[in-house]
């Protein structure tokens, strides 16, 4: 089928979908990332059109509408979910601006939305999420034993039997020691197997509102009105309040601000903090306190129905859907640009978004927003699910993992979802994601997952090293620097911290995006030794920051040397014995190198055929101490450039540094 014009400008589509057109109302909804990367600089003075088809999805019935974006130098394709609301049909047509149908929201399988008028019907709905979590949901923790959780309107009650648990240092009470205040309490008070607790992940930003101080904590316990804090406070109050939660873990009102010692405790329980909540609000809307997530609501959230009025077949009325609407809706609020809220939404058993104009669910057994209360469609649900890590995932923090599961180490089984392989995937996909967020302190990089990942290790019972795992080390060393200069992409911006935070060889010592190169696996294809690490934290909280640590490797060395043609495409490079040109896209540098006399250590031959090795310069505070600066990857075997295959029998130079060398010729080094 052919393209059909849809609109021939930019302003054309905004009236549209502001006339209340569904399709377009949807596609209006995407233009956010579809801008990105058509204009990054902004609309001012676009020019654009678009055109669509409609096509038959390999489900019967299920239909795909694409839409094709043309503007000044680039063209982008948009794919929509058209799925019919009463039963499977299948036939051929057009579905055009004009033939729009309000629809009435009825479908078998994704149910009826509630009518929403304010925030307060909206918790209704949130209510039931919550009392068909804990009544039907295996995956997910059960709530604590004798608690009481409202369903819908009705009296009707649930219990569990789950046995005492942790509380946090201090807890705020809702409604105590009058309606509309709150006070501060300590664990010490309250009845751990009866109390629950929610947590709130909210952006900071430049409030200056009131928080707990060394000044401000006898206020906090002896009462504060409600209407004296943040606006985003206010409204977790109301949230957990309508839920039928008393208690209310909020970092700004639990932990003194002005006390370091503190606050290094406190954050080394994080872990247990938000596993042990029965709840996460995420004020994921919010740039700040005083913004708040509660916002007035201008869009509906029944679903976007239309209906065709084909000639040449049967029509029928289609929901339409973008299959990338969670992720890019939640990739787009301000709090999930934040690297702590990263682990406190991994670790929470069950998390509660507000996102302005929606507000979405996610537990271990359900992901759900407002437009769709029971559960998203079947190809936004296999969007939003995607990767190979996801089972690992679910077991892991799940409540299987954390409730039954003793520490064991990894299995080697493939067959289990908790394996090694799917365990190096599932860290290498958290540091990817992670790695990408935003820290006001780049001293907390280690610090903000720590709680990720004491839980991994007390479940698999495997040794964290500042960032890497003491059994995976050759895998953790293969990081490298995501890209993201055009105009230099060899070398990285001089962003690099003044102050420690991280030893060179872990990938957090560094700014941006985080990706590796993928080992074989198994050890005997390894070309180095790991002969032993030493990390020392600050504190006694292991996962945490580090003041230094070293790496002491065994393997082969070569010595190159770089000569930068800088508006090339290659490095001059000076390598056994001989002068050879190397492509720059082989050399992921994590800092600009001070001297370009480095040596490489080669790691193993990945599964494309190409080598892995570290790039690596001296200390000189110690003959055989380095740092690393980057990687290189090239392919093993290239006839134009070095013969890499030829590895370990290169000729190296005088200025070659190492602290021993063994009878197979492989030099031991410490890395710091």
């Amino acid at each position: 089928m052919e393209y059909t014009k849809h609109h021939d400008s930019y302003q054309s589509l905004q009236r549209s979908a502001l006339e209340g057109c569904d399709v377009c109302c949807k596609f209006w909804d995407s233009m956010p990332s579809v801008l990105a990367c058509i204009h990054p600089l902004g609309v001012n003075d676009i020019w654009m059109s678009t055109e669509f088809k409609l096509s038959l999805h390999t489900d019967a019935g299920t239909r795909f509408l694409q839409f094709v974006i043309h503007s000044t130098g680039r063209t982008e394709i948009q794919s929509f979910l058209c799925e019919p609301t009463n039963g499977i049909k299948s036939c051929h047509g057009q579905v055009v601006c004009a033939n729009v149908g309000t629809g009435d929201g009825k479908t078998s399988d994704a149910g009826r939305p509630y009518d929403y008028s304010d925030w307060t019907s909206s918790m209704s709905c949130a209510r039931t999420w919550l009392a068909r979590c804990m009544e039907h949901h295996t995956n997910c923790p059960a709530s604590r034993s004798s608690k009481r959780i409202l369903r819908h309107t009705s009296e009707k009650l649930y219990h569990t039997n789950e046995p005492p648990t942790y509380l946090p240092t201090r807890l705020i009470e809702i409604g105590q020691p009058e309606p509309v205040k709150i006070r501060l309490r300590l664990s010490s008070e309250l009845d751990s197997t009866s109390s629950q607790y929610a947590t709130l992940s909210h952006c900071w930003g430049h409030s200056q509102s009131l928080r707990l101080t060394s000044s401000s904590l006898q206020r906090f316990r002896s009462g504060v009105e409600v209407s004296e804090l943040a606006k985003t406070f206010q409204d977790a109050i109301f949230t957990a309040q309508s839920l039928g939660i008393k208690l209310l873990w909020i970092d700004s009102f639990c932990i003194l601000q002005d006390s370091t010692k503190d606050w290094q405790q406190e954050a080394g329980s994080m872990t247990r903090v938000y596993r042990n909540s029965f709840l996460n609000i995420a004020a994921s809307i919010a740039v700040d306190s005083d913004a708040g997530f509660l916002c007035e609501r201008a869009s509906t959230v029944e679903p976007h129905v239309v209906q065709t009025t084909w000639t040449d077949c049967p029509n029928d009325s289609y929901y339409v859907y973008h299959e990338d609407y969670w992720h890019d809706n939640l990739r787009r609020m301000p709090l999930h640009r934040r690297a702590w809220v990263f682990q406190e939404i991994m670790l929470a058993p069950r998390v509660l978004y507000f996102c302005g104009a929606q507000m979405f669910w996610e537990c271990h057994d359900l992901l759900a927003y407002e437009t769709w209360p029971n559960g998203l469609p079947k190809y936004m649900r296999m969007h939003s699910t995607q990767g190979k890590s996801r089972p690992a995932a679910m077991e892991l923090f799940g409540s299987k993992s954390t409730r039954s599961i003793g520490p064991s180490g990894a299995s080697t089984d493939e067959n289990t979802d908790l394996n090694k392989t799917s365990i190096r995937a599932l860290w290498i996909e958290l540091v990817g994601e992670y790695s990408s967020c935003n820290l006001t302190f780049p001293s907390d990089k280690l610090i903000a997952l720590s709680g990720v990942a004491k839980h991994m290790e007390r479940v698999f019972n495997i040794e964290y090293c500042a960032g890497l795992w003491g059994h995976d080390m050759v895998q953790g060393l293969t990081w490298y620097r995501d890209k993201v200069s055009s105009l230099n992409p060899v070398f990285p911006p001089k962003t690099d911290p003044i102050s420690y935070r991280a030893p060179s060889w872990s990938w957090a010592c560094c700014y941006g995006g985080i990706s590796w190169f993928k080992y074989p696996g198994d050890e005997g294809d390894s070309w180095v030794d790991v002969m032993r690490w030493v990390v020392h934290p600050v504190t006694k909280d292991r996962t945490g920051a580090v003041t230094n640590a070293f790496v002491q490797l065994s393997g082969y060395l070569i010595t190159i040397e770089l000569h930068p043609k800088f508006g090339d495409e290659c490095f001059a490079i000076f390598c056994n014995g001989k002068v050879n040109k190397v492509y720059h896209g082989v050399f992921y540098f994590d800092v600009r190198p001070s001297s370009f006399q480095l040596h490489c250590m080669p790691l193993f031959i990945d599964n494309g055929g190409c080598l892995c090795a570290l790039l690596l310069v001296p200390t000189g505070d110690r003959r055989g101490q380095f740092r690393r600066v980057g990687m290189l990857h090239p392919p093993l075997y290239d006839k134009r450039s070095v013969h890499w295959a030829q590895l370990p029998h290169f000729k190296n130079e005088s200025w070659l540094e190492y602290e021993s060398v063994n009878d197979e010729g492989k030099y031991t080094i410490t890395i710091i």
